[in-house]
């Protein structure tokens, strides 16, 4: 129901000729993307993004901008990372400086962190309790931020979310990452 829910501005924006429709549809596919690991690529006639003193409607474009970049480039079919790890780590910190408390954007960027640092743990997640144990190629402030991330999502997942979408968005995010097998 929330996912059905979720994609009803697509059908509308092909009926209606509103901005706002194709900027949800966008935001939209970008949300798909991480869930799914299907393609995302960027519309070609992004506009730019122009600072206005740090207003609210700048930062919100911005880490959109971020998380789509970021969805467009880090996982082909194979979930094998296409990203140069040094650039996909540049932009979820980037990410993570517009955070702000706005937007659930702390949960999208957990559910992009565990999406982006999860294949390269090649497996070795081991979770006791609350305790979270990461190996593979992750550095050590990587294995932190994807512990942090991943139990995150979990927790908004068993309950703790802010609301019933929330919830239900971290519960889609945790199947996903079972069925793509991030690790």
């Amino acid at each position: 129901m929330i996912w059905w829910l979720m994609t009803m501005p697509r059908s509308l924006a092909w009926t209606l000729n509103e901005p706002i429709l194709e900027e949800v549809t966008q935001r939209l596919d970008i949300f798909e993307s991480l869930l799914t690991g299907k393609e995302y690529k960027l519309p070609p006639n992004l506009p730019q993004i122009r600072p206005q003193n740090g207003t609210l409607d700048y930062q919100r474009q911005l880490f959109w901008r971020e998380l789509s970049n970021l969805a467009s480039t880090h996982l082909n079919r194979n979930t094998a990372i296409v990203t140069p790890t040094a650039s996909a780590t540049e932009v979820l910190s980037r990410l993570r400086n517009q955070l702000r408390g706005l937007e659930s954007r702390d949960v999208l960027y957990s559910i992009a962190a565990v999406r982006q640092y999860g294949p390269r743990t090649k497996g070795e997640v081991l979770q006791r309790g609350t305790d979270v144990a990461v190996g593979g190629e992750l550095q050590e402030d990587e294995r932190g931020r994807f512990a942090v991330a991943k139990k995150f999502v979990e927790d908004e997942a068993a309950g703790k979310g802010t609301n019933q979408v929330v919830q239900r968005a971290c519960g889609m995010a945790v199947r996903s990452w079972t069925a793509l097998q991030l690790w």
